[in-house]
């Protein structure tokens, strides 16, 4: 009787350690130095995105990688949860600073255009291998799941090959061509994919296989349309040829699914469907606004009108994270209405989140050249142009010469302007401000105390492309998160000898016309 009372604590002590796993998963592994001292640091940071949009602001835990490799983590969850392995790079060779996945640079175009995800489940205990040139090997419960994602990410639907091809289509201005090969290679590699999922079948839950189907069909298609645009860039012909083949194409591409809930739950489904929505805008472009289409309205009203649920939660909150660094104003306009319609807590918080760092001015303290600590505290009363930038970035350069006019003209008025750079040397830092190709000595010129991107201020903005300017108003609130480009003409391209001189001063009198109005608040 007595071994059968210990077997029966046994098994409850047993279920007990089963349940809490079910709450939560453990990833611990093993990345090899080769990698440590390829990104300059030995920090891993796991992110939980709820899409593969690179715009969002996801979720995020990180954990030190020991001096023999080693980490260790467990994450709280009861459900399917999407994941990416990131480090912040440090090197000489590309942007320091910026967050890439450990699987660069091998797959360094898959990054452009979304994460790398990879579909945890609660209760897995997972063990990985992070090798040189990020390739990963996933051991323990569930391992099959991950290492079949693994293998799909590694066939790309932008090879190099195909690539370097497509440009050369292009310069002989076969439109056409450069897109049925874009299309013929993305169905092949997708087939490709499919087919590693297929041999996995009989190791993956049927919901889970149809998830992953999903997710591979989706991104590949999210890549497609996100790089279409591009071709209007090279001609009046290229566009022509990317509109007719948009209009004479499905709206999106076959997917059968036993489960149609899985459409809302796809890491990449709702961004594939957003990147068309958006190629939408930017193709038939009255004015030509390649980057942005001709309005925020053109984009955001097809979601609300096309889509219900859940899916149109998650497409409206793609929408306000992605488009927010060309319509500020105008989001800030819609973001209420659209938060009292969301249906989905999941998306409806992660949007007010998004909504209070957005729209509210970091207080940051920051050291100048001398070391003095400022604070955006130190200029209420004044309105504040702030310019993020690092050394090497050829836009900043731009900006800063456009910008000098600007300078000159609101020296004597209660307007201040103030540089951060991103660099992490401050030395190098210090030799760009003096050089004055970055920034002025008109201006504030700070710098992150040494963490790059991934000090506090660049957090919260969620700042992924430089230049960046904002404008704070008198009382320390946020205003302005893109203001007009002032190097650039009303539809985007870059002010050039040959642009038209009135057209070329479009933005730069918008830019004025923003700081004149706030000065009279």
């Amino acid at each position: 009787m007595k071994t059968i009372r210990l077997i029966l604590i046994f098994l409850f002590l047993k279920s007990g350690v089963g349940y809490s796993q079910d709450t939560s998963f453990t990833i611990s592994g093993v990345v090899d130095t080769a990698v440590t001292r390829f990104f300059g640091n030995s920090t891993l940071i796991v992110n939980m995105p709820l899409t593969s949009n690179i715009s969002g602001s996801p979720r995020s835990v990180r954990t030190i990688i020991d001096s023999l490799g080693r980490f260790s983590i467990q994450i709280p969850s009861t459900a399917m949860t999407y994941v990416s392995f990131e480090m912040e790079y440090k090197g000489a060779k590309y942007n320091s600073g910026i967050l890439y996945p450990v699987s660069f640079p091998a797959r360094q175009v898959f990054h452009n255009y979304s994460k790398e995800l990879y579909l945890f489940e609660p209760g897995d205990d997972i063990t990985m291998f992070i090798r040189p040139d990020g390739v990963i090997k996933f051991t323990g419960r569930n391992a099959d799941r991950l290492n079949c994602q693994y293998r799909m990410y590694n066939i790309p639907v932008q090879p190099e090959s195909m690539l370097s091809r497509a440009g050369e289509l292009a310069g002989l201005k076969a439109f056409a061509e450069n897109i049925e090969l874009k299309k013929t290679t993305l169905e092949l590699a997708i087939q490709s994919q499919l087919a590693i999922l297929y041999s996995y079948k009989p190791h993956i839950p049927e919901q889970t296989y149809q998830q992953l189907y999903l997710d591979a069909v989706s991104q590949g298609w999210n890549q497609f349309w996100s790089s279409l645009v591009f071709l209007c860039y090279s001609s009046e012909e290229g566009q022509k040829a990317a509109q007719m083949f948009f209009q004479q194409s499905n709206l999106l591409p076959l997917i059968t699914l036993k489960d149609s809930t899985l459409l809302n739950e796809s890491a990449y489904y709702a961004d594939m469907v957003f990147s068309r929505n958006l190629l939408s805008a930017q193709l038939f472009s009255q004015t030509g606004s390649l980057d942005k289409g001709d309005s925020f309205q053109t984009i955001y009203k097809p979601l609300i009108k096309n889509y219900s649920g859940v899916l149109r939660d998650k497409l409206l909150l793609i929408c306000f994270q992605r488009m927010n660094r060309f319509y500020s104003t105008e989001i800030r306009k819609s973001v209420d209405q659209a938060l009292m319609n969301m249906q989905e807590n999941r998306f409806r918080h992660e949007l007010k989140v998004w909504k209070s760092k957005q729209f509210s001015a970091y207080p940051f303290k920051l050291r100048d050249e001398s070391g003095t600590v400022r604070s955006l505290e130190d200029y209420r009363g004044k309105v504040v142009v702030i310019d993020f930038w690092y050394t090497g970035c050829s836009n900043c350069i731009t900006l800063h010469t456009a910008m000098k006019p600007i300078f000159d003209g609101y020296q004597e008025k209660d307007v201040v302007f103030i540089s951060v750079s991103i660099d992490q040397d401050k030395e190098k830092w210090i030799k760009s401000v003096r050089s004055g190709k970055y920034t002025s000595n008109q201006a504030v010129n700070l710098y992150t105390n040494g963490l790059g991107s991934q000090h506090p201020i660049i957090q919260h903005y969620n700042i992924l492309g430089y230049p960046l300017q904002l404008v704070i108003d008198k009382k320390g609130e946020m205003v302005v998160t893109n203001p007009p480009k002032v190097y650039a003409m009303p539809n985007g391209d870059r002010i050039t000898e040959s642009s038209d001189p009135e057209l070329a001063q479009t933005n730069i009198i918008a830019f004025k016309k923003t700081l004149d109005e706030l000065l009279l608040e």
